[in-house]
């Protein structure tokens, strides 16, 4: 059915990505359009060209009556298919970004996935939206990281240590117990 190199999307996820090789005979490695690689059951998976295939097509006269319902069905499961790929961050001021990095604000399904795969999503999405907060100029971003075992903390409070113009401690204990860390960027 799909084959390396093939192009998917996901039904249970918003994205696509690149197969790159398969780990046993129901599990297929996929390269995220972030660089990650993740684990996704291949019944999971759709073959992306069938959607642009069926999709870019529409506008053809003669094949606009063949494919009107497969646009239709593809449309709606786009408009149902409510990502949690966490822009899940609130804006408490013009200053204070919240980003919560548990695993579940990040993806819908992430049981296949095994704690150093959940830790490398979060490290990235938490980079990602650091990055994100210096460019913007914002001067504090709060980072819910929750308190677990530690792991994601310390990870978390290491890659910050490598950046200059940049302080940080725990967040507010009343509101967020031991559980975030904040941001500030001088």
């Amino acid at each position: 059915m799909f084959k390396i190199g093939d192009k998917v999307r996901f039904l249970d996820e918003v994205g696509e990505g690149t197969i790159l090789s398969f780990k046993d005979k129901k599990t297929a490695i996929v390269e995220l359009e972030n660089g990650l690689s993740v684990p996704f059951l291949i019944s999971q998976l759709v073959a992306s060209k069938d959607i642009i295939t069926q999709t870019s097509n529409f506008d053809n006269p003669e094949k606009k009556e063949k494919i009107k319902g497969i646009k239709r069905i593809v449309i709606e499961k786009e408009q149902y298919q409510i990502p949690k790929i966490s822009q899940k961050h609130q804006k408490n001021s013009k200053q204070t970004i919240e980003v919560d990095l548990h695993i579940e604000e990040l993806l819908d399904n992430y049981t296949y996935l095994n704690n150093g795969q959940i830790l490398e999503i979060q490290i990235q999405h938490f980079r990602k939206k650091l990055e994100n907060a210096i460019i913007n100029k914002q001067q504090k971003i709060i980072f819910i990281h929750g308190v677990g075992n530690g792991v994601l903390k310390a990870e978390i409070r290491k890659i910050l240590d490598t950046y200059q113009g940049i302080s940080y401690h725990d967040g507010s204990f009343k509101k967020y117990g031991f559980g975030a860390t904040e941001v500030i960027i001088h």
